[in-house]
């Protein structure tokens, strides 16, 4: 028995690490249309989550699209390797079903997300609720941050809790729905206690 379940999984590993192996390409090759195959095919829920990933700070993070057609946009991390840089992991989403539901996908990532969401609520509800207060030494902490991409547009729930020093002053619970094509405010809910 301890037999057949090792060779189980050395058979497993090996189409895993061929699996792995697949999904990468240098990004020269695939801007110019090459080597598109070798991308995974996602769900457009993928494709969203995974740029939404992309981050303000750090450009490590961000996930780019690299090419399109007709079907597909091809999308991942961009890397260093050696003398050139490498799309890994490297992905492809239905570009048809990505427009209908999605249609700014070219231009919004998470960082236009995020930055829109703590401008617009976030940073008002802290200068009206805490600065006042607390001028100096205010923290706000974040107990969720949650965006979807539904049928209705770009859903964002966050809530977070202002302190001034260590002592709580208020939780927020901002609730929002964004247009997916140009992130316009189609309903926001601001709870504040």
């Amino acid at each position: 028995m301890k037999i057949f379940n090792f060779i189980l999984f050395i058979i497993s590993l090996s189409q895993f690490q061929s699996c792995q192996s697949k999904a990468y390409a240098a990004l020269h090759d695939v801007e110019r249309g090459l080597f598109l195959d070798r991308a995974y095919s996602v769900s457009n829920s993928t494709f969203f989550q995974r740029r939404l990933e992309s981050d303000v700070e750090s450009a490590r993070n961000n996930w780019v699209i690299v090419n399109q057609d007709i079907e597909n946009v091809y999308f991942g991390k961009i890397s260093h390797n050696k003398n050139y840089l490498m799309v890994a992991p490297f992905y492809k989403t239905d570009k048809s079903a990505l427009e209908d539901i999605f249609p700014g996908y070219a231009s919004i990532d998470g960082k236009t997300i995020k930055a829109k969401v703590f401008e617009d609520f976030i940073k008002p509800t802290i200068k009206e609720r805490l600065v006042p207060i607390c001028p100096q030494s205010y923290s706000v902490d974040y107990s969720r941050k949650k965006y979807l991409l539904t049928k209705n547009g770009i859903e964002s729930d966050i809530v977070f809790t202002g302190r001034c020093y260590e002592d709580k002053l208020f939780n927020a619970n901002i609730r929002i729905t964004m247009s997916a094509k140009d992130l316009e405010i189609i309903e926001k809910e601001i709870t504040v206690k």
